[in-house]
C-alpha cells in the first residue's frame, strides 16, 4: 500500500520508519529527504494533533502551512487519512472530498500503551526537579487515570511514599491496590504541607487559593494535564514552581511513541482491508 506520512512532531519519522516494513511509504514535512509520491497514495497518516486551527495539518518541522486542500491532491478519492486527535473541521472536509477519516490517537490501547513512555517521562522530570534523592520521598499523585497509574508504580518501586487524590472510591481502591495512600480531594490542604512533589494528571482546576496556602516552600508542581490543574488567578498571589511538562512522548520517548502510532494505523488499515472498502492493498 502506499502511504503518505504528512507533517506532525519527530514521532512520525518513526511512524514511517514502523510503516516502511510493509509499505511504501513517502513522508512531507519531517526532513531535507521528504518527497511527493509520484502518483496518488492510498492513505495519509497525520500527527498528533492532525491539526491545529481547523485549516491546515499540523507540520511544525514545515515552514510553510500545509492545508487540507493538498489532501485532495495527494491522495485517492476513496482513501482514508488517518491523524490523531482529529478536529471536526478535518472531518468535515475529507467527508466533503470523499475521503475516509479516522483517528489513531482515540483507540483505548493506544492511550494505555502511550502511558508508559509518559509515566517515564514524568517520572524523569520529578528527579531533575527536586534536589533530594526519590527515596522515602512524599509524592502527591492528583487523578488517578492510565498515566497517574503508572507512574505510582513507578514511585512506589522507587521507595517514594506515594498520596494518591481521587474523586471516585473506585479510583482510590485501585491506588491502595498498589500501595499509595488515597484521599479525596477535600482533604488536600492537609495533606499539600507534606509532600515535596505533586503531579497533576487532572485537566481542570483542583488547586486553589487554600491549596495554594498549603504548599510547602521547596515543592515542585508538575502539569502533565492538557489544561492546568491550578487556578492560574489564584496562582498569581503565590511562589510555585510550577513545570509544564506536556506531551512527555514526544519529548522523552519518540521512537516508542511513534512506533505506538504506526502499529494504530497498521489495525486501521487492516480494518479497511477486511471490510472491502475502496482503500486497496
Amino acid at each position: 500500500m502506499k502511504l503518505l506520512v504528512l507533517g506532525g512532531d519527530i514521532r512520525m519519522y518513526y511512524t514511517a520508519e514502523r510503516l516502511r516494513r510493509k509499505h511504501e511509504v513517502y513522508t512531507y514535512g519531517l526532513s531535507e529527504l521528504d518527497m511527493f509520491p509520484d502518483e496518488l497514495c492510498d492513505a495519509a497518516v497525520l500527527g498528533i494533533p492532525a491539526s491545529r486551527d481547523g485549516i491546515s495539518i499540523n507540520a511544525p518541522l514545515c515552514r510553510e502551512p500545509v492545508p487540507f486542500s493538498v489532501l485532495q491532491k495527494l491522495i485517492k478519492s476513496g482513501g482514508v487519512v488517518i491523524g490523531g486527535m482529529v478536529s471536526p473541521a478535518l472531518r468535515h472536509f475529507c467527508a466533503d472530498n470523499g475521503f475516509f477519516c479516522e483517528d489513531h490517537y482515540c483507540d483505548e490501547s493506544v492511550m494505555l500503551r502511550n502511558a508508559v513512555p509518559s509515566a517515564e517521562g514524568a517520572l524523569a522530570v520529578g528527579i531533575n526537579a527536586t534536589p533530594g534523592q526519590m527515596l522515602g520521598q512524599k509524592v502527591l499523585i492528583l487523578g488517578f487515570g492510565r498515566i497517574a497509574s503508572q507512574l505510582a508504580v513507578y514511585l512506589t518501586a522507587m521507595g517514594c511514599e506515594v498520596i494518591v487524590a481521587a474523586r471516585s472510591r473506585e479510583k482510590r481502591a485501585k491506588a491502595r491496590m498498589l500501595g499509595c495512600r488515597a484521599v479525596g480531594f477535600d482533604v488536600l490542604c492537609g495533606i499539600l504541607p507534606e509532600v515535596t512533589l505533586i503531579y497533576n494528571t487532572v485537566p481542570c482546576a483542583v488547586i486553589g487559593e487554600d491549596e495554594l496556602a498549603a504548599f510547602d516552600d521547596e515543592a515542585v508542581y508538575v502539569e502533565l494535564a492538557s489544561a492546568s490543574g491550578i487556578d492560574k488567578a489564584a496562582l498569581k498571589g503565590h511562589s510555585v514552581t510550577v513545570i509544564n511538562a506536556g506531551g512527555l512522548p514526544a519529548k522523552t520517548a519518540p521512537k516508542t511513541a511513534g512506533e505506538i502510532i504506526a502499529d494504530a494505523v497498521e489495525e486501521i488499515l487492516d480494518t479497511y482491508r477486511e471490510r472491502g472498502d475502496k482503500i486497496e492493498q
